[in-house]
């Protein structure tokens, strides 16, 4: 056929009619009646019915790709071109996984084919999820990552969160789900962007081309028909397997019950065979774990435990796994029956019916990758119009209405009584009986089918809702796997406006929502009780939480503004809503234990509470919605207020603990009179005896209708015929009055029995009723139940005709009427201490009462969220923390964050622990209310004390006075100006609250024994205060006159204010006479007639007298006081002036280089003493015998008993080697500044991890590569470290507290404890370091010179003949100290000679000889090095150290190179023992700087020990072909040909054998420089390979003159390695070359790593101050302090220069020279010859692609970093999402980052767990060795790892809040945090994890596990 004529490809012929329905596409979806008789339908129904015998009844991976194959060759029209488009994964029979699949490509979802379309992207587990609270309509609104990166989201409230496989797809192109239109740049049109300015982002779907095809956009006709006939048939056999399944799993097995539901399932599938076969499935649950089940598994099958695993991570993924399929079922009930006794889930079935579940299973994947657009090679055919076909035909096939007439659907039928027609309705029915993997499936099937079809969105919503109680109850009581229910696709729908106000409006759904869970929590309850009013909280519909999901989909649908419309208009809805709240009206009371203590404390309390979480919720929500239309909020409230009569009449709570009683408790009242004859008719009810209940969510109700106070106005409530809103309420119901205090009561009940529990009335109840009362105030309750209880009687107060009555009514249920009556109090309730409490918690109620007014206001809650800001912000906060004291509704608001940062000031986070705080703007300090209601009285206590300190400090920053703050700050109360709470403040104004104020006062001020409450006191004068601003400012009040009452009231406030005693109340009594004052002419003359009245008597004229001595003689020591400040500050600034003004000029001309000049002088002048050449300088040791105090015994360590210093040694692969092999590692190098003493900003960054530059790791080491800037696994060195934390401890001590960490061990057997013995550890005692040995303090250290020890003694100390092996055999060992104070010393398993070992055998000086408690204690730690921590770690870490027998004495000596301290950047830290070097070691300190001294000693001494003495040799007499001559004399004698040096000059401080051993030591230091040397220039010998590769800017003062001699040094080395293979005309063309430089710059980095070691060395082993011992410093010295900048030596030249002149070292390109050198030439030649044999041995190449294998490491000269992270914490988190592990074949469930490699590992995840070690741990063997550092992404934290132990911590990432956000719980966007990660960083390079680690541990009760991680 020609391919360029368009035409159909040759397929099966299409059954008749076809291409009639095809033409149409309104006929493509009404079928024929009889579709499954036509032969393609029966063609694949016929196969699909036949598969289980043909595959022998095993649904194999193979089989299932088969099966799956051929239904997609039935599904395109019988074409395998096509059908090869639809590739099938392996592991799940679906599509391909993201992880397999060509990451570049852009999925179909984001295409110019869903352009215009919604994304409906389907969220898998573990995916990243996107909110914004500005764009969305509520939190359900999501997008994924792609469309929020797509939109503009700048300044928005955003938050991101983990998907938690619960499903869900992104919500762009919703209209419905944003406040404004989104323009996402993937779907948005191109004019919508252009309207906007936005580029579109334009990907092409790609579309494949298929042969035989015209590939135009439409999809040809034979395929719309072959797919409309296969699906069809597909889910028809669907539904027929899964009609067969059961709903229940059995818990005992029997053959005749199996055989008999094989016969009923062949009945129903009209399969007349009988069934021979059967197969054991297991079920997943969660209750058991992995180990359980493998375990359970190899027991009961008898399998190995490789095949249980695979069963657990089976059923574990996919919900099931057939055990085994058998002809015997006594077989497999015998297994089962085995598993079902440790409660596992096992069923038993035919293997027919089995197959046909697995493969149904499989086909509804396939369906769903189908629709999703997995295939996408697929998707792309025909412009995406296959799968829109798919797609549309699998959403009409679900929606069909089919009635079948064969048997095939009997079975279907028979299932399903009373159910719909639709496939939809089966589906959600059967969805009980399904297993995860199906479920999730069929959920996300539904969301990228009818949910983003418009024409089915409706039709999925009124079929869920048809089906939601049937499918709500199996939710509810049935389902064993709750968390994959169809029900939680509730919120796809219920979110919709449009879907939601369908359903309420014309289905009635709230009703539906309403009946389910009266009757989910009234069926437990008897009958009888339910007539009661009683509903049991201890049944379990309350302790079942599954209810959550049910009243948030009410909260859903209430949630959109059709429905709140049609809620405020539906009066019969009111009343269906009040009956089913009013069913917990009263649940759970409580009754005051009074004999006896409460034996056992339930916990019903916690399910009530549940309960009433919920529903206070929906009371606020549903009244909410009654703000529209006054009518109908009238309605409301009167409808409300009769369904509380008919709860309060029923009485269940008075009654609920007597139900079996005989004499139930009936309403009762009394009547109460004030001391004016006034009597009031009260509720008589006694709290503390009755039961009282803390949930009334009827009274809540109606105080959130109460808070609508604007449509709550007189001139509303005469529109709607009622005379006032008083009249409103109280013509609700006949004898109003007292049903509403009846009413009143309950809210007043629960702030008695708080104000009770709070005085100890309640202790006998236990801590149970505390916790009521404290959950009842909580912040997440407080605002739907105290809140409401407080404006229930604030409403009523208001609204009363007699405020007296209310207030008489709370003053008896207080139980304080005759306390507040001024009569004897006798309480058989009461003690003295109980009266006063409860006396004060009234006054504290009542200032509430008065006081909060936001509410009476109509401040909204904006307005809210502003006052709780200025309470909670008073005093500095972290954000966490505040939003935890605020109510969600508020703190979720959208402008929250935005007042925040207006009202309060924001310090930014300055350490690795700190956090961001937020502090109250001193502009807003005037709005902080001390009686805030929401304070306990500590905390008004400290509030008062904070506002007045705040507001000191505002005026003193303002200039004024910070006296003028007045001592007593009063209430600011917002006027009331309208709704129904105006009368509020006439509460105090009444006689009835002017016996209460008065009472209150004289009994707080006459209490008998001198005793005082000040509390009490203080609130009674708030309250006075209280009353007097309101009357002053109020529109209404209460005449100050009545029978001259007021005035005795006034009277005692003006004798309380002359009481000396309660001077701490004057300024609060002053203000109150001064707003007395303020009432009119008669009460000032009142106040003046009482002062006159007391001055006419003697007595009363003594106490103002006195009064007014104190006020004067106060105010005088106050004016005097500031007197003397004054004065001492004049005198400051009168000495100050004249001292200035008699030696200014003299400051002026000293300057700072006269006081360095004298510091030099002394420098010379000591310098002086040994005159001579360099090599012979004086040596005076800088440090002194560690000494102090033993932290055990506490006496003096001062040599007379053996003591040391706790230490640790461990391994360590912090030591890193140079990738020279790696192009970007060798840019990064010649990028480097002048030298390593730069800040870490200032560093190149280390080259990423690539596959090509990480040299095939993967086949090395765990993890998945992650695209970030890491460092190669293969180039971590192995080594050891050593550190201390400095504290000594005598040899006695040590030995009995390692005896008491035995016995501990003993005594915790179950503990993890932090310390191994098998690694011989041990707990400092004082600061919990870890340590694993004692190091021994010899005697004298800075007496301990080894350039002064002789030959005197040869058998004591002597050294071992030394002769330099090969590079192949040797390795570059060293120790290191960091700027922050951390030592170290580190040994690599192969060693090279010591610096300093050969001069230290020199002849001259002496040795004390050390006393023999040392001297055994030397031996000790040797043999504890030996035999302990040498052996424990020798296998550490699971290395292979391949330790040598000796290397008990050899370890100690390699101390000489310090490698981890010389990669540590940073400026330079002047130290007291010297002036600043200018080299890093000015940042060692001292007390570490000793350690290591000591340690180097130490080593020298067993270094000594173990080697033969040795003769001093005349150097120039011998010859290296004498035989007498030892290695190490040889050595000598070269070393002294090689490289003449001058002899020192006659010193009287110098004795010839210091000499000696100073000429050798820098004979030796040249010999190392020379080795190191040879070591960098054997990988340059691919020299021209490198030349093509890099570029690099070079230092012209570090190369200039060294690159001539470096070049021929190095093209003589290429001549040796090379030999004659080497072409002259390649290195001819490198002598000319123009990168000559660039290799000279690469050479001298390399060397800088040596050089800074080599300054450690001699500055910690030798104590050689190097400020002193180089006399070019002073002029740079000179410099720094002309400038002021200490730093100017690190900038004046580069750091190798430096180095080189201050160890007087030549240049580079004078060390070797060979024409010169004969002697030397011949040792590098023997050395490049041993590289020449050792490459040829491994058939590695010569060139610098050499990789690992060139066997010189060399060091890596760049600063230690670690993972370099991505400033956003989202983009991490996407990176994880595509790594794939190649251990498990996956993307990681749990992803670790390692931030020593940049690797991504799986973390607690079964999958890669090897003999319960996971893979974290195995990871950390192979790159940290024996520490692991790992961020988890999706919990947001850090892993650290040491050995068996870890430790969790914060992650570096900060919210924008300056907060960690551990799980990802806040979901607000992340960034790093660079000091945070410095932090970690030094935490790494200083080898304080593994002490981290332990304190960890130590601090908490660990139970172990890590090894798992």
């Amino acid at each position: 056929m020609n391919s360029g004529t368009p035409a159909e490809p040759m397929t099966a012929s299409i059954p008749a009619g076809a291409a009639a329905t095809a033409a149409d596409p309104a006929a493509s979806h009404t079928p024929s009646e009889s579709f499954i008789d036509e032969p393609y339908s029966v063609e694949l129904y016929d196969y699909l019915r036949n598969t289980p015998k043909r595959y022998n009844y095993m649904l194999t991976p193979a089989a299932r790709k088969d099966i799956l194959h051929k239904v997609s060759w039935y599904l395109l029209s019988k074409d395998d071109r096509l059908a090869d488009l639809v590739p099938l994964d392996e592991r799940t029979g679906g599509a391909p996984r993201e992880e397999l699949q060509d990451e570049f490509e852009t999925p179909i979802e984001y295409t110019e084919v869903r352009r215009g379309q919604p994304c409906g992207h389907v969220f898998k587990r573990g995916e990243g999820v996107y909110r914004c609270k500005n764009c969305a309509m509520d939190d359900t609104c999501v997008l994924c990552t792609r469309c929020f990166q797509a939109t503009d989201h700048t300044g928005h409230d955003t938050s991101f969160s983990v998907n938690s496989g619960t499903g869900g797809c992104c919500d762009c192109g919703d209209p419905e789900a944003w406040k404004i239109p989104l323009r996402c740049r993937h779907h948005s049109s191109f004019e919508e962007l252009d309207e906007i300015g936005f580029d579109p982002i334009i990907s092409s779907a790609g579309a494949p081309f298929v042969p035989g095809y015209n590939n135009h956009n439409e999809c040809p006709v034979s395929v719309r028909r072959a797919i409309e006939l296969t699906i069809a048939v597909v889910l028809e056999f669907i539904l027929e397997t899964f009609s067969t399944s059961p709903v229940h799993l059995r818990t005992s097995f029997d053959e005749r019950s199996i055989i008999e539901d094989a016969q009923s399932a062949s009945e129903a599938l009209g399969d007349p065979e009988v069934q021979t076969k059967f197969a054991i499935v297991l079920w997943n649950d969660e209750v058991h774990s992995f180990q359980d089940v493998i375990d359970q598994c190899t027991q009961a099958l008898d399998c190995s435990p490789v095949e249980a695993r695979k069963i657990a991570e089976t059923v574990d993924v996919s919900g099931r796994d057939v055990l085994r399929v058998s002809t015997s079922i006594t077989d497999l009930i015998e297994i089962a029956t085995s598993m079902v006794n440790v409660s596992l889930c096992i069923s038993i079935r035919a293997a027919r019916d089995v197959f046909r579940e697995q493969l149904s299973a499989s086909l509804l994947i396939w369906l769903r990758d189908l629709a999703c657009c997995k295939f996408r090679p697929l998707a792309r055919v025909f412009q995406g119009k296959v799968n829109n076909e798919i797609r549309s035909e699998i959403s009409h096939q679900l929606c069909l209405h089919r009635a079948y007439d064969h048997a095939t659907s009997h079975a279907i039928r028979r299932v399903l009584r009373g159910c719909g027609q639709q496939r939809l309705d089966w589906f959600l029915i059967f969805d009980l009986q399904l297993w995860k993997e199906v479920r999730s499936g069929l959920r996300e099937l539904y969301m990228a089918t009818l949910m983003l079809d418009g024409r089915y969105k409706m039709k999925i919503a009124l079929t869920f809702s048809r089906n939601y109680p049937r499918l709500s109850r199996a939710f509810l009581t049935q389902d064993r796997a709750p968390e994959h229910s169809v029900l939680l696709f509730s919120v796809q729908l219920f979110t919709a406006p449009t879907l939601s106000a369908e359903l309420v409006d014309h289905h009635r759904f709230l009703y539906i929502i309403l009946s389910v869970l009266k009757r989910f929590f009234v069926e437990p309850t008897p009958e009888f009780l339910r007539h009661q009013g009683v509903v049991l909280c201890d049944t379990e519909s309350f302790r079942n939480r599954r209810y959550f999901h049910v009243f948030h989909d009410m909260r859903y649908l209430a949630g959109t503004p059709q429905v709140r419309n049609w809620v405020s208009s539906q009066h019969q809805f009111l009343a269906t809503y009040v009956g089913f709240i009013g069913l917990f009206q009263g649940m759970n009371p409580n009754r005051r234990a009074v004999l006896q203590h409460v034996e056992f404390e339930a916990d019903t309390w916690v399910n009530a509470f549940n309960v009433t979480l919920q529903v206070a919720k929906s009371c606020r929500q549903f009244a909410e919605c009654y703000g529209i239309s006054a009518r109908d909020l009238f309605f409301a409230m009167r409808g409300t207020l009769r369904a509380l009569r008919h709860s309060v009449a029923l009485m269940a709570e008075e009654n609920c603990g007597n139900l079996g009683d005989a004499m139930p408790l009936v309403a009762e009242a009394h009547i109460r009179s004030t001391m004016w004859g006034s009597q009031y008719y009260i509720v008589k009810y006694d709290v503390a005896s009755c039961p009282v209940s803390f949930h009334h969510p009827l009274h809540w109700f109606m105080a959130e209708l109460c808070q609508h106070v604007k449509l709550l106005s007189e001139d509303i409530a005469r529109e709607y015929g009622f005379d006032s809103i008083r009249h409103m309420i109280f013509t609700a119901f006949n004898r109003a009055q007292h049903e509403l205090l009846r009413i009143l009561d309950y809210p007043i009940r629960v702030c008695v029995v708080m104000a009770q529990i709070r005085a100890g009335l309640w202790v006998r109840n236990g801590y149970v009723i505390r916790s009521q009362s404290h959950h009842y105030r909580e912040v997440s309750l407080r605002e739907n139940t105290y809140d409401q209880d407080i404006v229930m009687i604030q409403f009523f107060l208001s609204i009363w005709p007699d405020t007296d009555h209310i207030l008489m009514a709370l003053l008896d249920r207080f139980g304080l009427y005759d306390w507040f009556s001024g009569q004897p109090h006798v309480s058989e309730v009461y003690e003295q201490s109980h009266l006063q409490y409860m006396v004060e918690e009234f006054l504290n109620v009542l200032i509430v009462l008065v006081s909060e007014r936001h509410v009476a206001t109509g401040k909204n809650a904006l307005d809210l969220a502003r006052r709780e800001i200025v309470h909670g912000c008073l005093s500095p906060i972290a954000y966490s923390e505040l939003s935890k004291k605020i109510p969600e509704r508020l703190a979720e608001h959208t402008e929250f964050d935005n007042l925040l940062q207006e009202m309060a000031e924001y310090r930014s986070p300055v350490s690795i622990m700190d956090f961001g705080m937020y502090e109250l703007k001193d502009e807003y300090l005037d709005e902080v209310d001390p009686y805030f209601i929401h304070y306990s009285r500590n905390q008004r206590e400290e509030v008062e004390e904070l506002l007045h300190e705040r507001l000191k400090k505002r005026l003193r920053r303002s200039g004024g006075d910070p006296d003028a703050v007045p001592a007593y700050i009063p209430p600011k109360l917002d006027p009331i100006r309208f709704g129904p709470f105006q009368r509020l403040g006439m509460v105090l104004h009444t006689p009835l609250a002017c016996q209460v104020l008065f009472n209150a006062l004289y009994h707080a001020t006459n209490t008998p024994n001198h005793y005082m409450s000040e509390t009490m006191v203080d609130e009674a004068l708030q309250l006075v205060v209280l009353a007097l601003e309101d009357g002053r400012r109020g529109a209404q009040g209460y005449p100050m006159s009545k029978g001259g009452k007021p005035m005795n009231f006034l009277a005692l406030v003006l004798s309380l204010g002359l009481r000396s005693e309660l001077k701490q109340w004057k300024p609060k009594l002053d203000y109150i006479l001064k707003l007395f004052r303020e009432g009119g002419p008669r009460v000032i003359s009142c106040i003046d007639e009482y002062y006159a009245s007391l001055e006419s008597t003697p007595l009363g004229s003594h106490v103002l007298r006195t009064a007014q001595d104190e006020a004067s003689a106060a105010e005088r020591k106050k004016q005097e006081a500031k007197a003397r400040q004054a004065a001492i500050l004049a005198d400051f600034a009168n000495r100050q002036q004249n001292f200035m003004a008699q030696f200014g000029d003299e400051f002026d001309d000293l300057t700072d280089e006269e006081d360095i000049d004298k510091a030099d002088d002394v420098v010379e002048t000591s310098a002086d003493k040994g005159k001579g050449s360099d090599m012979s300088r004086v040596h005076n040791s800088l440090w002194t015998t560690p000494g102090g105090t033993c932290i055990v015994c506490q006496e003096e360590c001062d040599g007379t008993k053996p003591y040391g210093i706790l230490s640790l040694v461990q391994a360590s692969r912090v030591a890193r080697t140079a990738p020279l092999s790696d192009v970007i590692s060798v840019t990064d190098i010649l990028g480097m500044p002048g030298g390593l003493d730069c800040e870490i900003n200032d560093a190149p960054a280390i080259a990423p991890q690539t596959p090509e530059s990480s040299m095939s790791a993967s086949k090395i080491t765990y993890g998945a590569p992650s695209g970030l800037k890491g460092f190669p696994v293969l180039y971590h060195e192995r080594g050891m470290v050593a550190n201390t934390c400095g504290h000594l401890m005598h040899l006695r001590c040590f030995t009995q507290y390692y005896q008491g960490i035995e016995a501990k061990r003993q005594n915790q057997p179950t503990r993890n404890h932090p310390e191994n013995p098998h690694r011989k550890e041990y707990l400092c005692p004082l600061c919990k370091s870890l340590g694993n040995i004692l190091l021994p303090v010899l005697p004298h250290v800075g007496d301990y010179d080894p350039l002064t020890i002789t030959d005197q003694n040869p058998e004591r100390f002597a050294i071992a003949p030394v002769l330099s092996g090969g590079p192949g055999s040797q390795a570059e060992s060293s120790s290191g100290s960091d700027r922050e104070g951390t030592s170290q010393a580190r040994t690599p398993s192969s060693s090279t000679p010591a610096i300093g070992a050969a001069a230290a055998a020199a002849p001259g000086g002496s040795t004390p000889e050390a006393p023999a408690g040392f001297r055994a204690m030397g031996q000790t730690a040797e043999d504890t090095l030996a035999s302990g921590l040498i052996a424990s770690l020798r296998n550490a870490g699971g290395f292979s150290f391949n330790l040598p027998e000796g290397l008990t004495e050899s370890l100690p000596r390699n101390l000489d190179l310090l490698r981890a301290a010389q990669h540590l950047p940073g400026g330079f830290a002047a130290d007291s023992r010297s002036q600043p070097s200018g080299t890093l070691v000015d940042g060692v300190p001292e007390a570490h700087a000793v350690f290591m001294h000591s340690l180097a000693k130490i080593a020298e001494m067993h270094y000594r020990t173990a080697f033969g003495p040795v003769s001093d040799l005349a150097t120039g007499t011998a010859s290296t072909d004498s035989p007498a001559l030892t290695p190490a004399q040889k050595l000598r004698w070269l070393m002294s040909q090689s490289s003449p040096l001058p002899s020192p000059s006659p010193s009287p401080a110098h004795t010839p054998g210091a000499a000696t051993a100073q000429r050798e030591a820098m004979q030796q230091t040249r010999m190392s420089m020379l080795k190191d040397l040879s070591y960098i220039l054997g990988p340059l010998t691919g020299i021209p390979v490198l030349l093509s590769s890099i570029s690099g800017g070079t230092d012209a003062k570090v190369v200039e003159a060294s690159a001539p001699g470096i070049n021929s040094l190095i093209l003589w080395v290429i001549r040796q390695i090379r030999g004659s293979d080497m072409d002259e005309e390649v290195l001819t063309r490198f002598r000319y070359s123009a990168h000559r430089t660039t290799v000279t710059k690469l050479v001298v980095s390399l060397m800088l790593p040596f050089l800074r070691r080599l300054a450690l060395t001699l500055y910690l082993q030798y104590g050689i101050d190097l400020a002193r011992e180089a006399p070019w410093m002073r002029e740079e010295r000179a410099r720094a302090a002309t400038n002021n900048d200490p730093q100017i030596m690190a900038q004046s030249e580069p750091e190798c220069v430096r180095l080189l002149k201050i160890l007087n070292l030549p240049e580079l390109h004078k060390v070797f020279v060979p024409e010169a050198q004969p002697g030397m030439t011949a040792i590098v030649s023997n050395w490049l010859k041993d590289l020449r044999v050792f490459r040829s041995r491994h058939g590695s190449a010569v060139s610098l692609g050499a990789g690992y294998t060139m066997a010189v490491p060399v060091s890596m000269p760049t600063p230690y970093t670690l993972v370099e992270m991505p400033d956003r914490f989202e983009v991490l988190f996407e990176r994880s999402a595509k790594a794939f592990c190649p251990r498990c074949n996956s993307v990681p469930s749990d992803p670790a980052l390692c931030l020593l490699c940049g690797s991504f590992v799986c973390s607690q995840s079964f999958c890669c767990e090897v003999q319960g070690i996971g893979e974290c741990n195995m990871h950390m063997k192979s790159c940290g060795g024996t520490v692991g550092v790992y961020l988890l992404v999706k919990k947001c934290g850090l892993l650290l790892l040491h050995h068996d132990n870890g430790c969790f911590m914060s992650a570096p990432y900060l919210d924008q809040h300056g907060e960690v956000d551990l799980g990802l719980k806040r979901g607000r966007p992340l960034f790093i945090n660079q000091n945070r990660y410095d932090e970690m960083r030094k935490l790494v390079l200083t080898q304080k994890i593994p002490v981290f680690v332990a304190r960890k541990i130590d601090q908490a009760f660990d139970i172990g596990g890590w090894v798992s991680l």
